[in-house]
């Protein structure tokens, strides 16, 4: 049983690592921005500098992404669990087409790379926990949330 756990685990961690090139911290799952039209702060890191990174809210009721900013990778690296993580960031609005109509509204947003690849989400409150961890799989275990957040406002 211990070495099917232990080939389990190192099965886990190598997904994570293969697929681990880039992430959105920002905004957190269930973050909550106030008003609408409120700029939203996206921002993350990727494996390579100067790479575009492509933001896209979910059009409510739909399967549909819009398209609503992209933002660009720095040059200098940031070294965290062995890897060299290149920061980018944006403010951005997201359009009212995008948010649901109701007595409380949401968005879904994500990122991806410019060959398509999603980036990884995360809770809320990245910055608070993360130096918690030592390693990316248990990170990303505990805290991570697939490649969609979804966002609340007034």
């Amino acid at each position: 049983m211990k070495t099917k756990t232990g080939l389990l685990g190192l099965l886990a961690v190598s997904a994570v690592a293969l697929t681990f090139t880039g992430c959105m911290t920002g905004p957190g799952q269930y973050e909550y921005i106030g008003a609408k039209t409120n700029a939203v702060d996206f921002n993350g890191f990727t494996t390579e500098p100067n790479e575009y990174v492509y933001i896209y809210a979910r059009k409510p009721g739909t399967t549909s992404w819009k398209y609503i900013g992209y933002a660009k990778s720095g040059t200098s690296p940031i070294n965290h669990f062995g890897t060299d993580w290149y920061y980018w960031g944006k403010s951005i609005v997201v359009p009212g087409s995008c948010w649901n109509t109701g007595w409380w509204s949401a968005t879904e947003v994500r990122a991806t790379k410019a060959n398509g690849t999603e980036l990884l989400t995360f809770e809320q409150g990245f910055y608070d926990w993360f130096d918690d961890y030592t390693n990316l799989s248990d990170l990303y275990n505990d805290r991570g949330n697939g490649t969609v957040v979804t966002v609340f406002a007034d």
